[in-house]
């Protein structure tokens, strides 16, 4: 019983950490910073498509809030894009189901995409984008190549009790 506690907080214990993660790289005004800031999304969008009911709407909000509060930006611009992140997977969901590796690699893209376009328009809307055109471009490449690393460490992190896995043959 303390075993499936501990397998069922593991998701948001790992957003924390990306979270955490992505507000101390933030500061370093680095190139990847922005594919950095955009890891809790992409954790958000895994655990959507893989077990949506371990990650509650709170977890999502207190996530970008951190964000909005680390990065001193308009507040909600993180949290609209984790929650689209969030929302991307749980509409995937159904799709995902019954798909191999490589079509989730494919929903992975388009949601990291909805969430560029979100950050972008957004940012651009409220006069603070974070980034430029180069910037949001590398962030989408270095997120949608490194998916299968990303995908598999979280996988080692995936309770093997609930009923609505996938299956391990799909990937």
């Amino acid at each position: 019983m303390i075993r499936n506690a501990i397998t069922a907080l593991l998701p948001i214990a790992i957003i924390g950490l990306l979270t955490a993660t992505a507000a101390t790289t933030w500061l370093s005004h680095a190139p990847s910073s922005l594919a950095l800031a955009l890891l809790p999304a992409a954790a958000l969008h895994f655990w959507a498509l893989r077990h949506p009911q371990l990650i509650p709407g709170l977890a999502v909000l207190f996530s970008g809030l951190a964000i909005d509060i680390v990065f001193a930006g308009p507040m909600g611009l993180w949290t609209t894009v984790y929650a689209s992140a969030w929302l991307i997977g749980l509409l995937q969901r159904p799709s995902a189901e019954h798909s191999w590796l490589l079509s989730r690699w494919g929903m992975f893209a388009i949601a990291m995409t909805g969430c560029i376009v979100v950050l972008a328009g957004l940012g651009e809307a409220l006069s603070a984008p974070p980034g430029t055109l180069i910037d949001h471009l590398l962030a989408l490449t270095i997120l949608i190549a490194g998916y299968p690393l990303f995908a598999a460490l979280m996988r080692l992190f995936e309770p093997h009790t609930s009923a609505d896995r996938f299956s391990p043959q799909n990937g």
